[in-house]
């Protein structure tokens, strides 16, 4: 992977961590069941401690569960253990860190110590689902979406980060879902099919099912789509735990921008 830079959150693990713990912390777990499911979805990291990720996931538990007011002791301790001995001081220098960004980096990690130590040995009350999150894609719709240059528009950019009244289609993606299910049995994920052509218009059903066919999902077999049709993850969701995974309020923002064909 390679050192990415300072901060706790420049690389993608990081990034994407964070938003693990943002929805997990959503679950009516305890704290201790809690940071279990969260080890569970990223195992290697959080148990071998020669992964390269793995002082970077304690890390950044620690640092959200402070900021979230979620007090673990095994979080906390694991954490000041790994900046106390120098663990992630190691581990960027064998990923190419510089020495002078190891110094700045190590006063960010001083500072998420004193934090951390000095958080109250109680969690407060968090808001936590009481249902299972409702699915907002059906088994076996096909979803329309606007691509342009090959790509659709990036819903987790803020309106400062991407001015979408700039943004033109240059046609339309097509996306069949054909599998879904709840992480946890609360957080929907969702396999998909894409279409492997652009179309310029949004296709009527009859047209859809004689020019795009795909072949059976089949779990532990060769996953092969026929014709036009390609099978991936959903380029929409953010994967934490053997799936892509995300909360229903992002996917209803996705699916604002697309428009169903067929059920």
């Amino acid at each position: 992977m390679g050192a990415w830079g300072i901060g706790l959150y420049a690389s993608d693990f990081a990034a994407d961590l964070r938003a693990a713990v943002r929805a997990a912390a959503r679950l009516p777990l305890d704290e201790d069941k809690l940071v279990e499911a969260i080890c569970a979805a990223e195992e290697a990291a959080a148990k071998n401690p020669a992964d390269e990720d793995h002082t970077v996931f304690w890390l950044v538990l620690a640092d959200q569960f402070e900021k979230r007011g979620i007090f673990s002791a095994r979080v906390r301790d694991t954490a000041r253990a790994i900046i106390d001995g120098g663990k992630d001081a190691e581990m960027m220098g064998k990923l190419g860190m510089k020495p002078a960004d190891l110094r700045k980096r190590a006063a960010k990690l001083a500072e998420l110590r004193a934090r951390i130590l000095a958080q109250p040995t109680g969690s407060k009350p968090r808001k936590i689902m009481t249902s299972p999150a409702a699915y907002v894609f059906e088994m076996g719709g096909v979803y329309a979406y606007p691509i342009r240059g090959g790509e659709p528009i990036n819903p987790y950019l803020s309106a400062k980060q991407f001015n979408r009244s700039e943004w033109h289609s240059e046609g339309f993606g097509l996306m069949l879902v054909i599998t879904r299910a709840r992480a946890f049995d609360y957080l929907p994920w969702y396999h998909a099919a894409t279409s492997l052509e652009l179309v310029a218009a949004i296709q009527d059903q009859a047209k859809l099912l004689h020019e795009n066919r795909a072949s059976p999902f089949m779990a532990h077999a060769t996953r092969r789509i026929f014709a036009k049709w390609s099978l991936r993850r959903s380029a929409f969701s953010r994967s934490i735990a053997h799936g892509s995974i995300t909360s229903s309020r992002i996917l209803r923002r996705e699916r604002s921008m697309r428009s169903r064909i067929f059920p």
